[in-house]
């Protein structure tokens, strides 16, 4: 059952026209004749006015695929109950015509008479029946038994007893199931899965609506079959207005003869069985766990899902998932990360590596236009230089201030001195596939070694704390109840020797190239944990690579002991945990290291329920904790510093500024900064300062409020509708928004960037650059087919 409403107007316009004659010229008058006896005319039959061919205003819902929907490209209505109506129509001999009407109103419409019928997947009951007369039922829905293709031992209910029958939770398949007297009910999150099950011998039966057997049955037709006839009724029928029996019996006529001629099962071919075969193959323990993504109509999308992904939303507000003009990156194909072209209020200009990178606002902007006219981002590594030349007045603003030059900054009454939330975590990693690192004991024993509170006096005491966990403070789930390994180089000491090296051993400690809020000082805090390590037997040999090898490197395999850092992409702890612990690179081991982990935050990430999640993720906080998977350092709030006469400056907690919205005397803002941008594809890159570019000139679906973790929709128009499962997200687009090149952005648009990104076979896919897509990894488990 379910809900629309529709009304239609016949205009018809009848034209008559007047024939005029003209008169003769006269003529003689003739010698009068005789007048001769009139005949009488023979009498001619009057012609019968043709009666008016019976025609019947039909309302339907037409938003219940397969049974009636709007064909997005031709916008006529299809369906089974849309063919079925037609073929009545003709059988009978009468003219239909359709209406769409949300169901509540439809259901009211009929009740006072406002269409002659209705054809909308109707259940037949009691109380409606009241209300409206009905045709002869033409579809049971009700609940029908499907088996494996060989089992011959189940032919209706009461052969369920002794068996294992699967049925999806809350539906009426399971509270028939409960029922049988000896059934054993499993019960599943989606649908697809029992009838996985059943076919690979896990379950004896499924039990669920007719049209969902049937469907299933068409898919896999020769593994699987339905047995007898629903065993329960829910009949299908179509509604007609009280006192209307000329109507109700044309129905009638016309569905009797459809079912002589058997177009109710060719209807069920097409329509139904048809649906289920077309969709993608259904695997729910598919490591990655988006299933699908479609255009529905221009400006419409659709999002699949094995599993519920509760952190869906978020992640669209990323600046990991922006929207890239496809004929952009047709164009520029290997060069398209050195070209970026989105819908922002920002346009790219150039890039000179490893110095400048140049925008200018967006003036054709579809939304409110910059206040900034143009950026530059100038790369200044020297943190001293970068401070000079701000007070200096040749740069506007200054990136990644050292703990040490804030006093500096606040005593300059030209300068204003910003702190970003400490939504950051600075921790060291370990490769538990590499010895030692594969023994626990080890791993506990650097987790004793290291005085967190050491590092942070040292590079941050204004700014920092130490860390117990992967997660901040500032972020739910964080496990304020953990008690972390306290300072004891006689405890690690003990747990070498356990471990079985009581004179420890030498390993390399890799350490950032670059400042980053999380590790301010990256090589001082190395040689820190060096010195620290040494204490208790283990010698450590420093090494570091230019920004984007040493990523690369990391990712792969490549690190034994490696400082790294996060700052949130999203807001959900789904961002640090399932990013780190998934397996979706080979930093920590190839593949999850830890399987009880694992297992925890894929059941928080497809978990709605907030309180719910909130509990899991402080669950996994603790057995990260156990485990000591690596050592988690610090949090530390980003510092940066700009002219005090710049107006409008929000930190942001993500680091990545809305720039476009400040105010400058001269229009220009000029931004110092540490490093330079990897690349400019925001699919593929993983580093702050490619995102601080790429976020002035690219927009999400949604993004954040300036300053804040709040969502709201971008270039989504609204926020998302999603299934009662978890499993389906249908999002609407806004119309008319165009990208900097001048191309439309659309659905076609949405379903090319998210394909780029999720199939590693695309041939658009940028093999020049990294070609990684590392976020699309970490979000979603992993890549097409995976």
């Amino acid at each position: 059952m379910k809900s629309k409403v529709w009304t239609l107007i016949a205009v018809f316009v009848v034209i008559s026209m007047v024939l005029a004659s003209c008169r003769p010229a006269a003529t003689p008058t003739p010698t009068p004749t005789p007048k001769p006896t009139p005949v009488p005319p023979t009498p001619v039959p009057p012609t019968a006015t043709p009666k008016p061919k019976l025609k019947i205003t039909v309302a339907t819902d037409a938003t219940w695929p397969p049974f009636e929907y709007v064909d997005e490209t031709t916008k006529e209505f299809v369906g089974f109950d849309i063919d079925l109506m037609k073929a009545i129509a003709e059988a009978a001999g009468f003219e239909v015509e359709f209406v769409n009407v949300a169901w509540d109103p439809l259901l009211a419409g009929m009740a006072t008479g406002q269409y002659d019928a209705a054809i909308s997947a109707m259940t037949i009951t009691e109380e409606r029946a009241k209300q409206f007369d009905f045709s002869e039922p033409y579809y049971n829905a009700g609940q029908l038994i499907a088996v494996r293709i060989d089992d011959d031992r189940i032919k209706g209910p009461a052969d369920l007893a002794g068996k294992v029958v699967g049925a999806q939770l809350g539906t009426t398949g399971a509270m028939e199931v409960e029922k049988i007297a000896g059934a054993t009910l499993k019960n599943y999150d989606t649908i697809d899965q029992a009838f996985l099950d059943l076919i690979n011998g896990q379950i004896d039966a499924v039990v669920a609506d007719n049209p969902l057997v049937a469907g299933y049955v068409g898919k896999y037709a020769d593994k699987i079959k339905s047995v007898g006839e629903p065993f329960t009724e829910e009949y299908y029928g179509i509604a007609v207005k009280k006192n209307a029996p000329e109507i109700l019996e044309a129905i009638n006529r016309g569905l009797k003869a459809v079912k002589e001629k058997g177009i109710i099962a060719q209807l069920e071919e097409k329509w139904i069985k048809a649906a289920v075969a077309a969709a993608p193959e259904p695997t729910p323990e598919a490591a990655c766990v988006l299933k699908s993504v479609e255009k529905v109509d221009d400006y419409t999308v659709r999002f699949t899902f094995h599993r519920p992904h509760a952190p869906f939303l978020a992640q669209l507000a990323s600046a990991m998932m922006p929207m890239v003009s496809p004929a952009a990156v047709m164009k520029y194909m290997d060069e398209s990360f050195r070209n970026p072209v989105g819908t922002g209020p920002m346009k790219f200009v150039e890039w000179k590596p490893e110095d400048t990178i140049t925008i200018v606002r967006n003036d054709d902007y579809w939304g409110e236009k910059a206040k900034l006219q143009k950026m530059v981002f100038r790369v200044i590594k020297e943190d001293t230089a970068r401070l000079l030349e701000l007070q200096a007045g040749t740069i506007d603003g200054a990136d990644s201030i050292r703990p040490d030059d804030i006093p500096v900054v606040k005593a300059d009454p030209n300068l204003a001195l910003y702190l970003r939330p400490a939504f950051t975590i600075g921790y060291l990693g370990m490769n538990t596939d590499r010895e030692p690192f594969n023994k626990l004991e080890v791993r506990q024993a650097i987790n004793h070694a290291i005085d967190k509170q050491a590092i942070v006096n040292a590079v941050a005491p204004e700014t920092g704390q130490p860390a117990s966990q992967y997660l901040p403070p500032l972020m739910w789930g964080y496990n304020e109840d953990i008690v972390d390994y306290e300072y004891n180089p006689a405890k690690a000491k003990e747990l070498l020797a356990k471990a079985g090296y009581p004179d420890g051993f030498e390993l390399y400690l890799w350490y950032l190239p670059v400042r980053r809020s999380y590790f301010p000082e990256a090589k001082l805090i190395a040689e820190i944990i060096q010195s620290q390590l040494k204490a208790i037997g283990i010698n450590c040999h420093l090494v570091t690579y230019d920004w984007g090898t040493y990523l690369y490197k990391i990712r792969h395999d490549e690190a034994d002991l490696w400082m790294l850092g996060w700052m949130s992409d999203f807001g959900d702890p789904d961002n640090n945990l399932f990013t780190f612990f998934s397996g979706s690179t080979d930093s920590w081991a190839k593949g999850p290291p830890d399987k009880e982990l694992y297992d925890l935050l894929v059941k928080a990430r497809s978990e709605p329920d907030i309180a719910k999640r909130t509990e899991l993720y402080k669950q996994a906080n603790q057995r990260i904790h156990d485990i000591a998977l690596g050592v988690p350092i610090m949090h530390n709030a980003g510092a940066f510093a700009a002219k005090k006469e710049i107006k409008g400056i929000v930190p942001d907690p993500f680091y990545l500024e809305y720039w476009w919205d400040i105010e400058t005397p001269t229009g220009t803002f000029i931004w110092g900064r540490a490093g330079d941008a990897v690349g400019l594809d925001a699919w593929d890159e993983t580093d702050g300062e490619s995102f601080m570019v790429t976020n002035q000139i690219f927009e999400g679906l949604y993004a954040r409020k300036p300053g804040s973790t709040e969502i709201e929709p971008k270039l989504a128009d609204g926020m998302p509708e999603v299934s009662a499962d978890g499993l389906v997200w249908t999002i609407k687009l806004k119309k008319g928004i165009k990208f900097h090149d001048g191309t439309d952005f659309n659905a076609d648009a949405v379903v090319f960037n998210i394909e780029r990104a999720w199939d590693p076979n695309h041939p658009y896919r940028n093999t020049a650059h990294t070609n990684e897509y590392v976020y699309f990894a970490d979000f979603f488990g992993g890549f097409k087919g995976e």
